[in-house]
């Protein structure tokens, strides 16, 4: 389905200069088609979670024990991250992909644990769930968009919560808690309970205590696990919820200040001049514009 002239994307050149303008989809939604006899598990990083909307035509996976499994058109499954997994498509096929390592929202990871319980009746099979409406109406949308040229990163973190909506609002619990049961029918890993807290303001004292960890045997298993400091990680996310409030309409940035645990404008100015080189004014004012992209200045993580 292509575009029509009435709805085609208006201002093409400014959407795709766009700092959120998603050149490559690493975390987010992309669309595959692959003919008869084709394998796909290039698409399948293992480094994330990828759940698959297969839209047409017929595939065989495999994801660790659970070999050979059919999954037909009008069906979706869920690929869990550090799966030893395959795929081959047995017709040929057309499907919209979801790739992501957690929900974004807190709120629905919470929702997603509150499943838990129903994991205990259920003896998962690594099978597909129906893909009915409201869904169907938000692929269609989703591939609208996408084949019209608007690859924006926050209409992705939209559509991504859309989706959990969605499906909360018209699947069972007992489907839901199926579908995603390689994620909250087992413990999170402790990459996994970091990553929920990646978009927080928080302390090293507070995710040591959520882990039940001293903070030495925090610092050391994050090191492993990250191969970076806990302090250069923390400092990286930081700057980068800083610009994501940056762009925030009509925000002050005394407001900012208080999001980020700033009580001091002097302590605030210092650090943006730091780890970005402007000023709070300066770096509010050029993150306003649409073809000037702040970075933290390099080494300035440390």
């Amino acid at each position: 389905m292509e575009a029509n002239v009435e709805s085609a994307l208006l201002y093409l050149d400014e959407h795709i200069n766009c700092n959120n303008f998603l050149h490559n989809v690493e975390t987010g939604f992309t669309y595959h088609e692959e003919e008869t006899g084709s394998r796909f598990d290039d698409k399948l990083d293992p480094t994330y979670n990828h759940l698959l909307f297969l839209l047409e035509g017929v595939c065989t996976l495999s994801c660790n024990d659970f070999k050979d499994r059919t999954i037909k058109g009008g069906e979706m499954i869920l690929i869990p991250r550090a799966a030893t997994s395959s795929g081959q498509v047995t017709q040929s096929a057309k499907w919209l992909q979801m790739t992501f390592v957690l929900p974004h929202s807190g709120c629905d990871r919470l929702v997603l644990e509150s499943y838990k319980p129903f994991c205990k009746e259920i003896d998962y099979d690594f099978q597909p769930l129906a893909i009915r409406e409201p869904i169907l109406k938000f692929i269609d949308l989703m591939l609208f968009y996408m084949r019209s040229g608007m690859n924006c990163a926050h209409l992705h973190a939209m559509k991504h919560a859309e989706l959990f909506f969605s499906l909360r609002g018209f699947y069972k619990k007992e489907e839901i808690a199926t579908l995603f049961y390689p994620l909250i029918g087992k413990p999170l890993s402790f990459r996994e309970q970091i990553e929920k807290w990646q978009d927080k303001e928080h302390s090293l004292t507070q995710l040591a205590e959520e882990l039940h960890m001293s903070q030495i045997a925090f610092l050391r298993r994050f090191k492993e696990e990250f191969n970076e400091t806990y302090f250069r990680w923390e400092t990286r996310r930081k700057c980068d919820r800083i610009l994501a409030d940056m762009a925030i309409p009509n925000i002050t940035i005394k407001e900012i200040m208080t999001r980020h645990g700033f009580y001091a404008a002097p302590n605030f100015n210092r650090f943006c001049k730091t780890k970005f080189g402007y000023t709070p004014s300066e770096l509010l004012k050029r993150y306003g514009t649409k073809t000037y992209t702040v970075s933290p200045k390099k080494g300035s993580a440390e």
